[in-house]
């Protein structure tokens, strides 16, 4: 049973992994040269796939070293293109990424299809 266990989280950890590889080469087509709205997009992917609840404001700015106003504007940027899943905890806005919208995107011209 234990190895049955191991096993199925192997294979999980292994498809999360290939995710994060795909959504890593949506994310540079999303955010072109802005190396600080890619680091943003990126921690959302990561905590979209491995972690359990969306991300404040304020964690994605302590976790991306990135500045308060640009963390708000990527977030927006983002929000507009239907990128993101937002829900909330009391007033606190939670962000996670919204993978299906983002597996439409075209890697070849970064346009949705």
């Amino acid at each position: 049973m234990l190895i049955k266990s191991l096993q199925d989280l192997c294979g999980s950890l292994e498809e999360k992994d290939l995710k994060l590889n795909y959504f890593g080469e949506v994310s540079k087509k999303i955010c072109g040269e802005d190396l600080k709205k890619g680091r943003v997009l990126s921690i959302l992917i990561q905590n979209t796939l491995f972690g359990e609840s969306g991300l404040s404001v304020e964690e994605l700015f302590e976790i991306s070293e990135t500045g308060m106003s640009k963390v708000r504007s990527s977030l927006k940027e983002l929000e507009e293109k239907e990128n993101l899943y937002i829900t909330k905890d009391g007033r606190k806005k939670l962000y996670d990424v919204n993978l299906d919208a983002m597996s439409k995107l075209d890697l070849q011209d970064g346009t949705l299809t």
